[in-house]
């Protein structure tokens, strides 16, 4: 979908949300599908937020420092045409940039592979993607990185220094019986803090030869500018999960519930895990699991007879959640096995992730020239800590052993 599909669904979303809720009598099934809708219309903002972003680099890089194109398909061959292009083109290819008097002559033939030499496999080799007549799809493998990134909560600074996290718990206090004419005690809320700091990661370098970037058919510019924002997406969402060793903590849990049995996951065992958590993180509490798990769940019967995975008439995902609370996929949590920490269920929302302002791709023109290339980077800085001031917001069912 495009910005504007993706913003009439979000829309709409939100009009049916508010439709919902608003009527004479909401029924708990209402409420539910009203998070939902809310949950997916979130997403949808996340989605927008990118396309955004990546169309704005694009319009800055067309303003800037290459000439804009015609459109894929465009049939004006005429030999005056293909003069023009291959003149307007030259000159960006010297200077970076094209006069207003050429800037209407633009080609549709200016990429390749990004593989060099002969042709060794299928895609990879130099010259497979040039012929006059193929496929017009350039077909990429699919991997999906999760909803983490979306489901944490986001920081965004404008510098990556340190900055304090401060943490209160004063969830021991209550009332304290007095006789008449005794003085208070103090009793203070237990205080806690620390720092956050960043880390710099890149997505490495890709390079792409000049005659590659003439010939192709593909508009492998604003293929590569894409491909990057989703490496940045599925890296920052492994290291949510799993942590990187350095100023990005994993996604932190306390054991909630321990399964029955080491290689399933029975009824009971969500139950456990759904009663350990606090109520007043069970109000904004997602289940996290890989694809994986939730498939193996989605056969798992309640003691009424229904299916444990409600199925969802609004969002994508037909199986999107249990007791009524969202399910987020996080592809890097662990199967189902002895000793595993298959499923997490809590507030993600303690869980912070830092953004040192947006990432940015880099067009290398000059740095690869002596090698006739243009290449791609992506530089970010993030950090991510959790926030747990001692009531565990965040609660794990782990496999029996």
């Amino acid at each position: 979908m495009n910005i504007q599909e993706t913003t009439e669904k979000r829309n709409k979303l939100m009009v049916d949300a508010q439709a919902l809720i608003t009527k004479e009598t909401v029924t708990t099934e209402d409420r539910s599908n009203f998070d939902k809708m809310i949950a997916d219309s979130d997403a949808l903002t996340a989605d927008i937020t990118r396309m955004q972003a990546v169309e704005t680099f694009n319009k800055d890089q067309q303003r800037s420092t290459r000439p804009p194109r015609a459109g894929f398909g465009n049939d004006d061959k005429s030999e005056e045409t293909v003069k023009s292009q291959k003149r307007a083109f030259k000159e960006w290819m010297r200077f970076g940039q094209v006069s207003p008097e050429n800037r209407s002559f633009i080609r549709t033939q200016e990429q390749r592979d990004l593989g060099a030499g002969a042709i060794a496999t299928p895609i990879t080799g130099g010259n497979v993607l040039v012929p006059t007549s193929f496929d017009p799809i350039f077909h990429a493998a699919l991997k999906n990185y999760g909803q983490l990134v979306d489901a944490v909560y986001t920081l965004n600074t404008s510098g990556g220094g340190p900055i304090d996290v401060a943490m209160e718990n004063d969830t021991t206090q209550g009332l304290t019986l007095i006789s008449e004419a005794t003085a208070t005690t103090e009793n203070d809320p237990t205080v806690s803090g620390f720092q956050s700091l960043t880390d710099t990661a890149t997505s490495g370098l890709v390079s792409i030869s000049n005659q590659l970037l003439q010939d192709s058919e593909f508009d492998l510019d604003s293929w590569i500018q894409n491909k990057l924002a989703t490496r940045y997406y599925r890296g920052l969402a492994g290291w949510i999960s799993l942590g990187n060793g350095s100023n990005v903590q994993a996604l932190g849990s306390t054991l909630g519930a321990t399964s029955a049995s080491p290689t399933a996951i029975v009824y009971d065992d969500l139950v456990n895990l759904f009663g350990s958590l606090d109520a007043a993180y069970a109000l904004n509490a997602s289940w996290v699991m890989s694809s994986k798990t939730r498939a193996a769940l989605m056969g798992l019967i309640s003691t009424t007879g229904q299916p444990i995975l409600q199925t969802d008439p609004v969002s994508s995902q037909p199986f999107s959640s249990i007791f009524g609370r969202p399910i987020v996929i996080d592809e890097s949590r662990p199967a189902i096995a002895a000793s595993s920490t298959s499923i997490l269920f809590g507030d993600l929302k303690q869980y912070t992730v830092r953004k040192a302002g947006s990432f940015g791709i880099k067009r290398l023109s000059e740095l690869l020239a002596l090698k006739n290339e243009t290449g791609f980077v992506l530089f970010c800085r993030v950090g991510g800590y959790n926030t747990d001031a001692g009531t565990h917001p965040i609660r794990s069912l782990t496999q029996h052993a």
